[in-house]
């Protein structure tokens, strides 16, 4: 009996300390109509080059946050943080337009 709640007092002690490990949020970011299935990390808003095929390149893209974690979006292309890049969030549910040059997470 000792035993078994020593086992289960370790493992509670665990749970309690170990901090959580970073998961991707569950969900859907859709990028200029380009989905995202539980995403995680940075995403470069920088589009392809398509002045070869005679289209505009946006100045903007529309980011759909269709996930359950908040989406930060930088003012830089790599999600840097480097002085004070973050420019804004974009709410679980929520969109925005983005500079096509900035970069958005999710952590």
């Amino acid at each position: 009996m000792v035993t078994v709640l020593g086992a289960l007092a370790s493992a509670a002690l665990l749970m309690v300390a170990v901090p959580g490990s970073a998961q991707a949020a569950t969900g859907t970011l859709t990028i200029n109509g380009v989905d995202h299935v539980d995403p995680k990390g940075c995403f470069n808003l920088t589009p392809p080059d398509s002045s070869s095929n005679g289209e505009e390149t946006p100045d903007d893209m529309i980011v759909k946050n269709n996930t359950d974690k908040t989406v930060v979006v930088w003012d830089s292309w790599d999600c840097s943080a480097d002085g004070n890049n973050q420019d804004s969030t974009i709410a679980p549910g929520a969109e925005a337009s983005v500079h096509a040059d900035d970069s958005v997470s999710v952590e």
